[in-house]
C-alpha cells in the first residue's frame, strides 16, 4: 500500500520542480530539474510490486479543452485525486472510468491520478489558460437548447429563410437541383424490399453488399426530406410517407433483423431525419417514434450497451452511439427513453470524441479512413451543434486535424498516403466538412482551395453561417505528426503545386487497417502522384488485401527473398531516431529493424531531401543468414533502363549509388486491380533484386523528381569512405553506420 501513496506525492514534488524551473535563469539548471523529475517517475514505475498492476491513464493532448475529460482503464472503484497548483483541488471515490467537471476550470496547472486497492496510475498534468477551447455554452441550463423548432436539422426555418446574396442563392438553387436529379434517378427502383435484402452478415463482402442496399434506401429518404423542405413538393412528401410507413408497419420484427452496424445506423439516421421534417406531424407519429426507438435499441446500433461509463473501443461503436444520440435528439420531445439517453450520454460523448482520433489530428486507421469518418459523423455532430449547448467542432481533435489536413491531406492531393484506402485521392467535400466548421488559421488557409462546386449538396443546404476570426496562415515547410507516425517535408508549403515528401515513421496502434509500411515514403507534386503505394482496397480481409495490399512489397520499402518484409503484428509505434534540417535540406533516420520478419536483423533507412527535387534513400541491412534483398519502388509510369545504374519514368530519374549488382523488373500486377474504377491510379511496381545473397548490404538510390536528361549528372558521384558518402549538387551527404546523416555544403 505504500507505493501508491508515494506516487500521489509525486504531484507535489512536480510542482516544486516547476517553481524551480520557472524562476531559474540557468538553462542547465532547468535541464537538471527536468531530468531529475523524469528519473523519479521512472524509478517509481520500475519499483512497483507485481501485485500493484498499473492503471492506464489516457494521454491528453498538449492543449486540452476546458474542462478536459480525464479517463483511465480499467474502470472500477478507484480514488481520484486532482491537484491545482500543487494543492488538493478535488478528491473523491468514484466507480467510473472518467471524470468531467460540470463547469470550466480556472486557469492553473493541474495534476491527477487514480488509485485502487493495489493499482495506481502515473500522474498526468495539464494546463488551463484563458485560451483553451471550450465545448459548451455554460449559460444554457439544459443540454438541449430551449425553444427548438422543426426541423432541428435546419434550425427551424433559419436556413430556408436566410437572406442570401445573388451568388449564394445561385449556389443553393444548384445544390437543390442536383439533389432533385439524384433523387429522381434512384426513386423508381428503391422500396421496402431493399431493407429486407439486408441479412445478418456483419463483416466481409456480404456485409458491404447488404449495406449498399440500406444506403440507397436511406439516401432516398434523406434527399426527399431535404427537397420537400425547400420546395414543399407534395408528390415528394407522398413518396416519403409511403416509403417510411412500409418500414414503420413492420418495424418491430425488422429492426432486430438488421445486425450489420453500418446498415443499422444508416437506417436509424434516415428515419429520424425524415421524422424531423414530416414524421412528427403525422397521425401515426407515435409509431414513427416507437420504430426509431426500436432500431436504436434492438438493431446493430444496440444503443443501450453504450453508457456514459462505457469506454468506446473503436469507430464502429462511436458511430453507433452518435447515431443513437442524434436520433434521440430528433424524437426528444416525444420520447422519455430519448431524453434519458441524452441526459446520460451526450456530454461525455462529445468530450470523449472518437477513440480512433489521435491527439495530433490524425486517425488511427489512416488518411482515407479519416476522411470517411468525417463523412460518417459530421452530419450528426452538426445536428448536436445546432440543437444542444455543445459544439463538437471545437474539440481539440477537430482543431488539430485542420493542421493534419493542411500538411498531410492537402488540397488536390492525389492519394491519402498510408493505410487502407491509401490509393484514394483527397476528396474536397470531406475536407470542406472540417474547414467549414472549425475556426483555425489552418482551416482558413485550406478554405482558399475549396469551391462551392466541390462541397456536397447536403452540407451546403443544411449548413448555417459561421463567424470566423482566424487569419489565413500557410503551413510550415516541416511537420511531424508523432502520434500518426507521419513526417512531412514541403518544398514550399504555401505553394500548392510544389513537392511534398511524406514518410511513415511509425504505426498509430491499429493493426487491422494498418500496413507493413514503416519507413515507406510517398511523394506528391500538388495533384501529381510521383511515388506512391500500390494496390487497391477491394474489401477488408480479401485475398488481395492479405497477399499484397497490406504487405511491404506494395510500398516503397526493402524486402527480401521474394517480397518478405515487415509483419503487421509487430509494427513499432515510432521508428524515427534522428532528424536534421537546413535551409535547403531535410534528413531523417528510421530504425525499422524490429518491424521485419526473421532472419532480417537490421534495417536502417536514411532519407535526405535536397530542395527542390532530389531525394536520397540509403538502406543499411543485416541478417543472420545470407539473403537476396529487394528494393521496391512504385511510380505512376513504367520504369526503364536509360544507361547502366540509371532508370527513368516520366520526369523521375533513379540513380543507383551502391555497389550491388541487381536484377531489375518493372510491371503492373493486373490481378490486383481487377474491378478498379476507371480513374483508379494503377502504379508500376519496380523491383531491384540483388544478384548475390549477403548478410550485410547497403542499398542506395537517388531520385531526381524533375529530371530532363538521360545523361548521368556530372555533379553526382560516390565518394570512397568508411561511411556511405555521395556528392549531390553542392552537397556532400555522409550516412554513418548508425544511419545518422550529415549534409555538408561544399
Amino acid at each position: 500500500m505504500l507505493l501508491p501513496l508515494v506516487v500521489i506525492s509525486v504531484q507535489r514534488i512536480y510542482f516544486h520542480f516547476k517553481k524551480c524551473v520557472r524562476y531559474s535563469r540557468s538553462y542547465m539548471l532547468r535541464r537538471i530539474y527536468f531530468f531529475a523529475f523524469t528519473a523519479l517517475i521512472l524509478i517509481l514505475s520500475a519499483c512497483k510490486s507485481d501485485a500493484a498492476a498499473k492503471i492506464e491513464s489516457n494521454t491528453l493532448p498538449d492543449v486540452v479543452q476546458n474542462p478536459p475529460r480525464i479517463s483511465w482503464t480499467p474502470s472500477g472503484q478507484v480514488f481520484l485525486s486532482i491537484y491545482k497548483n500543487g494543492k488538493i483541488f478535488h478528491a473523491a471515490s468514484v466507480n467510473t472510468s472518467y471524470w468531467l467537471s460540470k463547469q470550466p476550470l480556472a486557469p492553473a496547472e493541474y495534476c491527477w491520478n487514480v488509485r485502487g486497492s493495489v493499482a495506481y496510475s502515473i500522474p498526468q498534468c495539464f494546463t488551463i489558460t484563458a485560451n483553451n477551447p471550450v465545448l459548451e455554452d455554460f449559460s444554457i441550463t439544459n443540454l438541449l437548447k430551449p425553444n427548438l423548432s422543426r426541423p432541428y436539422v435546419m434550425s427551424g426555418n433559419l436556413i430556408k429563410d436566410a437572406q442570401l446574396d445573388a451568388s449564394a442563392l445561385k449556389v443553393r438553387n444548384s445544390k437543390i437541383n442536383a439533389l432533385i436529379s439524384a433523387y429522381e434517378r434512384m426513386s423508381p427502383s428503391i422500396g421496402f424490399g431493399n431493407v429486407m435484402e439486408v441479412a445478418g452478415a456483419s463483416s466481409g463482402k456480404v456485409a458491404l453488399d447488404n449495406y449498399e442496399s440500406i444506403r440507397i434506401w436511406s439516401t432516398k429518404l434523406i434527399y426527399g426530406s431535404t427537397i420537400y423542405y425547400f420546395n414543399q413538393d407534395l408528390s415528394v412528401k407522398s413518396q416519403l410517407l409511403k416509403q417510411v410507413n412500409e418500414l414503420v408497419d413492420n418495424c418491430s420484427w425488422v429492426a432486430p433483423f438488421i445486425r450489420d452496424d453500418r446498415s443499422a445506423r444508416t437506417l436509424l439516421w434516415s428515419v429520424a431525419y425524415a421524422y424531423d421534417f414530416i414524421g412528427y406531424a403525422q397521425s401515426n407519429s407515435t409509431d414513427w417514434v416507437a420504430c426509431i426507438e426500436a432500431i436504436a435499441s434492438t438493431s446493430g446500433v444496440d444503443a443501450d450497451r453504450y453508457t456514459a461509463n462505457t469506454a468506446l473501443n473503436n469507430a464502429t461503436q462511436y458511430n453507433a452511439k452518435a447515431a443513437a444520440l442524434v436520433a434521440s435528439i430528433l424524437i426528444s420531445d416525444s420520447s422519455t427513453w430519448a431524453r434519458a439517453y441524452i441526459e446520460e450520454n451526450l456530454r461525455s460523448f462529445v468530450y470523449a470524441g472518437n477513440p480512433f482520433w489521435l491527439n495530433d489530428g490524425g486517425y488511427v486507421s489512416g488518411g482515407a479512413y479519416l476522411q470517411w469518418t468525417i463523412e460518417n459523423s459530421n452530419q450528426w455532430l452538426s445536428l448536436i451543434n445546432k440543437s444542444s449547448r455543445l459544439n463538437p467542432f471545437n474539440h481539440t481533435w477537430y482543431r488539430a486535424t485542420t493542421s493534419y489536413f493542411s500538411n498531410a491531406l492537402r488540397p488536390t492531393a492525389p492519394t491519402s498516403l498510408f493505410g487502407d484506402g491509401h490509393e484514394n485521392a483527397v476528396l474536397p467535400q470531406y475536407a470542406a466538412q472540417v474547414m467549414d466548421n472549425v475556426d483555425t488559421a489552418d482551416a482558413a488557409w485550406y478554405r482558399n482551395y475549396l469551391t462551392d462546386a466541390q462541397r456536397s449538396s447536403l452540407s451546403v443546404l443544411t449548413s448555417t453561417p459561421m463567424q470566423r476570426k482566424s487569419i489565413v496562415t500557410p503551413p510550415n515547410n516541416r511537420a511531424y505528426f508523432k502520434d500518426s507516425g507521419i513526417l512531412v517535408w514541403h518544398e514550399n508549403a504555401s505553394v500548392i503545386d510544389s513537392f511534398s515528401i511524406f514518410m511513415r515513421t511509425g504505426n498509430a496502434g491499429l493493426v487491422g487497417h494498418g500496413h507493413a509500411d514503416i519507413g515507406s515514403f510517398v511523394v506528391h507534386q500538388g495533384s501529381l502522384p510521383i511515388a506512391v503505394n500500390s494496390g487497391r482496397y477491394d474489401w477488408y480481409g480479401s485475398p488481395m488485401w492479405k497477399d499484397y495490399y497490406q504487405q511491404s512489397r506494395s510500398h516503397n520499402l526493402p524486402t527480401f527473398s521474394g517480397g518478405i518484409g515487415q509483419s503487421t503484428s509487430k509494427l513499432s509505434k515510432t521508428a524515427l531516431i534522428s532528424e536534421k534540417s537546413g535551409e535547403k535540406f531535410e534528413s531523417a533516420t528510421m530504425d525499422i529493424s524490429s518491424n521485419y520478419l526473421s532472419p532480417a536483423s537490421q534495417v536502417i533507412r536514411s532519407v535526405t531531401y535536397l530542395k527542390p527535387n532530389k531525394l536520397l534513400i540509403v538502406d543499411q541491412m543485416a541478417s543472420s543468414t545470407p539473403l537476396q534483398w529487394e528494393w521496391n519502388l512504385h511510380l505512376p509510369g513504367n520504369v526503364f533502363l536509360v544507361q547502366p545504374s540509371m532508370w527513368r519514368s516520366g520526369n523521375t530519374c533513379i540513380y543507383k549509388l551502391d555497389d550491388n549488382s541487381y536484377e531489375f523488373n518493372s510491371e503492373v500486377v493486373t490481378e490486383y486491380y481487377q474491378g478498379a474504377a476507371k480513374d483508379q491510379l494503377i502504379p508500376w511496381h519496380s523491383i531491384w533484386k540483388s544478384s548475390l545473397a549477403s548478410k550485410n548490404t547497403v542499398m542506395a538510390f537517388l531520385l531526381d523528381l524533375s529530371c530532363d536528361s538521360n545523361v548521368w549528372p556530372q555533379n553526382l558521384y560516390r565518394r570512397q569512405s568508411e561511411s556511405f558518402s555521395v556528392d549531390v549538387d553542392m552537397y556532400t551527404i555522409v550516412v554513418k553506420k548508425t544511419g545518422v546523416v550529415d549534409v555538408i555544403n561544399k
